[in-house]
């Protein structure tokens, strides 16, 4: 099966700057995190992408330490290390910045998650079930988009899929707008 239709029932949600506007104000703030917030685990607003792929680089390396260090075929840890610099690689040449070249985000389901030429870039992380999208203007995370990978609510509804998400990460709040000036308002 192709990847591309993997993502058939592409099912996306951003995490916009605004989640952590006030992250780091250098007040402790009482209010524990939502679950937006601790979707992100450590990674913070503000990060350039190389903190971001640091932090990655650490996470993929620290699940690998185990699996390696428990094997004696050479082989095998040959194939566990192959495997972790693969990961590790994928995530630092998909950095890319929007200077204008046309890329395949350009038409897919990311258009309009972005412009070009406003010093805005994105690095992807792929998961068994997931892909991140995270944001940069001008080197600063300010967004992260999370697409979910059909499989996961295969079978279930767009309400299901709503449901589900808001049970996970709160209630959602409906907005209505025009999304191409001259249509019509849609909610």
């Amino acid at each position: 099966m192709q990847r591309s239709s993997h993502w058939a029932l592409l099912v996306a949600f951003g995490l916009l700057f605004g989640v952590g506007m006030g992250a780091d104000t250098g007040m402790a703030s009482a209010r524990s995190p939502s679950a937006l917030e601790r979707s992100m685990g450590d990674i913070q607003w503000g990060w350039s992408p190389k903190q971001v792929y640091r932090h990655l680089k650490k996470k993929i390396e620290a699940s690998y330490r185990e699996p390696i260090s428990k094997t004696t075929d050479a082989i095998e840890e040959d194939r566990l290390r192959h495997k972790m610099a693969e990961e590790t690689r994928e995530i630092r040449d998909s950095y890319l910045e929007f200077d204008g070249t046309p890329s395949a985000y350009d038409s897919g389901y990311l258009k309009g998650e972005f412009t070009h030429k406003n010093g805005e870039s994105l690095l992807r992380v792929r998961t068994k079930n997931t892909q991140d999208f995270f944001f940069f203007i001008n080197e600063r995370l300010w967004k992260r988009y999370r697409a979910f990978d059909a499989s996961v609510f295969e079978g279930a509804s767009f309400a299901d899929f709503g449901g589900a998400l808001q049970q996970r990460y709160g209630k959602a709040k409906t907005k209505s707008g025009v999304p191409t000036p001259g249509a019509p308002s849609t909610q």
